[in-house]
């Protein structure tokens, strides 16, 4: 009788580690969820960063064909008459660019510009 007792007891205890196991478990799967959750959070961060960043990119992009033939080439005279020495095409696409914000490539320059005022 007294090994009963014995032997009920330890499957008692057996339950309750078993039951406790079992919330361990679950505890565990929650937690590794959840920070499964936040590294997917913290890498979509970025992405829609640089998604709006592209974005961006790609107004400027659109209003670099809105610099009018008018405005580029009054900018650049400007630009002659103030230096008393000439400026190479590089040169004046660097001042067209830093100081007065306007976007122009050395082509476009080199092809359009420059032809038309000559």
């Amino acid at each position: 009788m007294p090994n009963d007792k014995e032997r009920l007891a330890i499957y008692q205890f057996m339950k309750e580690i078993i039951k406790e196991r079992s919330d361990l478990s679950k505890q565990y799967y929650d937690l590794k969820t959840e920070l499964y959750q936040l590294n997917e959070r913290e890498n979509n961060g970025p992405v829609k960063l640089k998604s709006v960043l592209t974005i961006l990119d790609h107004e400027k992009n659109k209003m670099q064909h809105y610099n009018s033939f008018d405005q580029v080439s009054r900018t650049i005279v400007s630009i002659l008459k103030q230096l008393s020495v000439p400026l190479s095409k590089k040169q004046i696409i660097g001042k067209l660019t830093n100081k007065n914000e306007l976007s122009i490539t050395l082509k476009n320059l080199t092809c359009t510009i420059s032809i038309k005022n000559e």
